[in-house]
Formats: C-alpha cells, sequence, structure tokens
C-alpha cells in the first residue's frame, strides 16, 4: 500500500512495509546508531520482522524518497491491550523510530507519525519510547498534536544496570523458578495483585503467560521467577533473554566511558571480580526485567537475583522499565536511560482525569 499523505512534502511515499522492504530496514537500521553516552545500533538478526510477528496486530510503517525510492525512515506501531480499573483497553505502543542519518527534514517522522495515526490509530493511549536525549516528551506530543489532540499523562524510563559483580542476598529469602502449573499460578496471581493497584496495567492469565514464554522458536529462555522466606511467597518477576530476536551493538563510546570500561576490563583481567565490559563493535548482551511484583524491598532483592543471573551468564547489562516516580529508580539504576511518554486522546476526559491520578505503571515488551 502506498500513500502520498501531504502535497506541500512530495518528496516523501509513506506505505506499510511488507517482507519485501526487510532487507531496506536492516541496511538503514545499521548505519543509524542510537546517540547517547555510547552509540548503539540494534541487530535483528537478518530479519526485522521476527520480533513483531510475536505480537499481535503490529505495523511498520516506511517514508521513502519520491524521487528514488530510497528508505528515508521507519516506525513500528504495535496495537496492545491493558487495564484500567478492570476496564479492558487498547493502546499503540510507537516504537523504532529510526532515520536516516543524512536526513535533515526535521519534520519527516512526525509525518510518519500522523501517517500512522491516520490509517491505524483507534485507541484511547498512545505509547511511545523514545531517547531521553532527543528530548521525547516535547516532540513526541506535538507529532500527535498536528492529527490527534490529547494529553500527555504520564512518563517512564527505560533503564539499565550494569551487573559490575555479584550483589550479597540475604540467606532468609529463597529463590525458585516456577517450573509447573501451580506455581506459574501462584506467581501470576501476585503479580496481578500488585499491577492491579495501579490505573494502568496488563493483567497475565494462562493463555498469556503461556505466549510471553513460547514466544517463536529460537527465543532465548523466558521464566518466571517466586522469591519466598519461610515457604511464604513475598515476591515474583520474569525474565526476558531477548538474545535471539533483538541486541544491540556499541559502535563508539565517549571519552569517559572508554576510559571506564578500559579500567573495569584491566580489573576483570587481573581478579575475576567485576564484569567484562563490552568493547566497540561488540555485542551488548541483555536480561530483561518484566513484571516486578512485591514491595519495595522485596523488589530490591529481586533485582540482585538478576543481576547475579547477568552477572553469572557474563551479560552486559539488566533492563527494565519503570515509572518516572518508581521509588527503584534513584538508587537501583545506573547507566543509560531512555524516556518514554504516554499519550492519551483528549476525546476521553475521563480516562484522561484517572490515569493522571497517582502513580501509573504499564509494562511492555521491548524489541
Amino acid at each position: 500500500m502506498s500513500h502520498k499523505n501531504d502535497p506541500n512534502e512530495p518528496r516523501y511515499v509513506f506505505s506499510t512495509a511488507t517482507a519485501a522492504d526487510n532487507a531496506d530496514i536492516l541496511e538503514l537500521l545499521r548505519r543509524s546508531p542510537i546517540r547517547m553516552e555510547m552509540d548503539y545500533v540494534m541487530d535483528r538478526q537478518n530479519n526485522f520482522f521476527l520480533l513483531h510477528d510475536w505480537l499481535p496486530e503490529t505495523r511498520v510503517l516506511l517514508a521513502r524518497d519520491a524521487a528514488t525510492g530510497e528508505l528515508q525512515g521507519f516506525l513500528s506501531l504495535l496495537k496492545l491491550r491493558g487495564c484500567v480499573d478492570g476496564r479492558e483497553i487498547s493502546f499503540q505502543y510507537v516504537t523504532d523510530l529510526i532515520k536516516a542519518p543524512e536526513n535533515r527534514n526535521a519534520f519527516l517522522m512526525k509525518r510518519l507519525l500522523n501517517y500512522g495515526f491516520v490509517q491505524y490509530f483507534d485507541t484511547p493511549l498512545i505509547f511511545g519510547l523514545i531517547n531521553a536525549r532527543n528530548n521525547p516528551a516535547r516532540r513526541f506530543s506535538t507529532s500527535v498534536q498536528l492529527q490527534y489532540p490529547g494529553d500527555a499523562v504520564h512518563t517512564f524510563h527505560y533503564l539499565e544496570m550494569a551487573p559490575l559483580w555479584r550483589q550479597r542476598i540475604n540467606r532468609r529469602y529463597t529463590l525458585r523458578q516456577a517450573e509447573d502449573q501451580a506455581t506459574m499460578d501462584q506467581a501470576m496471581a501476585l503479580i496481578n495483585r500488585h499491577y492491579g493497584r495501579h490505573a494502568l496495567f496488563q493483567p497475565l492469565n494462562r493463555e498469556e503467560l503461556a505466549r510471553q514464554l513460547e514466544v517463536l522458536p529460537g527465543f532465548s529462555a523466558a521464566d518466571v521467577w517466586l522469591l519466598e522466606e519461610n515457604g511464604q511467597l513475598l515476591g515474583s518477576m520474569i525474565t526476558y533473554r531477548p538474545d535471539d530476536l533483538s541486541s544491540l551493538i556499541l559502535m563508539r563510546m565517549d571519552r569517559w566511558s572508554r576510559f571506564l570500561f578500559r579500567l573495569i576490563r584491566g580489573v576483570h583481567r587481573i581478579t575475576g571480580l567485576l564484569f567484562d565490559p563490552p568493547e566497540e563493535g561488540g555485542h551488548i548482551r541483555t536480561l530483561q526485567v518484566r513484571y516486578l511484583a512485591g514491595n519495595e524491598e522485596v523488589r530490591r532483592v529481586l533485582l540482585r537475583a538478576a543481576n547475579n543471573m547477568a552477572y553469572a551468564e557474563k551479560r552486559h547489562s539488566v533492563s527494565m522499565l519503570v515509572d518516572a516516580a518508581d521509588p527503584l529508580e534513584p538508587s537501583s539504576w545506573v547507566t543509560y536511560r531512555y524516556q518514554s511518554l504516554l499519550y492519551a486522546n483528549g476525546r476521553d476526559r475521563a480516562l484522561v482525569a484517572r490515569l493522571k491520578e497517582g502513580l501509573v505503571w504499564m509494562d511492555v515488551v521491548w524489541g
């Protein structure tokens, strides 16, 4: 499908991607680093659509040069489901906003966003995960306001923690993996109680959990964990190892990061005590944490356990999406962050008002 979206911008043709566009998308992805203290590119294992095929109702939108046909930008638009006060609701998740490095058109991605909203947007919420260095709240909300007035109701941070060393966990806690349906049900019940207290969350059931754990053939382990004290269940989390679907390649470090990693690497090689940091040109192996349920102390214990898993597996980071007001953020997370925006359709004023109350939390699959 092809559509010239704006007569004032005849240089571009906007369309919905198909499998035939895979090579062009991967080529643009490889030469479009994510600019932070360290520059990354995403590696989708030769198939950009592999991760999205697992998620329902996913579309990749393209902007091509009308004269040459060259790909100038793309983004992914995912339709997900959650609950607001027990009421099921759909929302759009916007990610993979990539523009050709040589393209100087400041409005290209805004126009591509609006093309997607005009074509497909039929939900009251939008959620975007965008590089914090690019001032995402202002840019993203401006993009939406061109066609879809509403309110920016909350922000979230996608954070990463380097597993520098093995952390101590009090012996009174026992961590075990859920291996049968009974323990899976225990974990799900705790997770749903925990996140059900927030205005917006994605409830888990057996079908959804099975979908998340099985994912696709070849997807590395996704595990459910339970934290107990004297046989009493206190907390639960789910960890993902996305290596076979998506990973990051470290392209460039600033001078300070290069010096720090060189120092850590030297200590690691001499003593074996610290983690072995990634090198420029190498893959960054990540452990993702989702559905971190329990009180604040229990959640910190679970994060220490996730740190130790990543350290033992020689991974370079532990990542998680957290609410900007989450008390875990200031003390538990270091290194690099994205800022995200939850944007509500202005036509549903009751929803906007509800989401602006208190701590809002949402968990999404990040690819």
